[in-house]
């Protein structure tokens, strides 16, 4: 989920390099011309389109998210309202040109280091 800078690119590349063969839901919001941000007029119909997506993952069965996030922190925290009791989630971190598993976030919400 790249919300101001897209990152589908770097996330296939790190599939494909940890041979993880899962099935890639992209999402990215571009911030209007000549900004770089995404305006805060955006951010709840982000989260609607996450309450969209989550329903479309549990209508496919899904049993476990990998979460590749670049945003705000504000919407790194919707998103943790909105995908709450879902499945577990492996949260990814972008560090040094790669991503980092950094936490894995149970369905009970107990949390456990990556």
């Amino acid at each position: 989920m790249g919300i101001g800078k897209d990152i589908e690119e770097a996330v296939r590349r790190y599939l494909h390099d940890e041979e993880l063969l899962i099935p890639l839901e992209p999402y990215h919001r571009a911030p209007p011309p000549q900004s770089n941000f995404v305006p805060k007029s955006d951010f709840p119909e982000i989260i609607r389109e996450m309450g969209a997506i989550k329903q479309r993952m549990m209508n496919q069965g899904v049993t476990e998210l990998y979460l590749f996030y670049y945003g705000p922190i504000t919407l790194a925290q919707a998103l943790g309202v909105v995908f709450r009791n879902f499945v577990p989630i492996k949260a990814y971190n972008y560090v040094k040109g790669g991503y980092d598993l950094e936490l894995i976030i149970e369905r009970d919400g107990s949390v456990f280091q990556g």
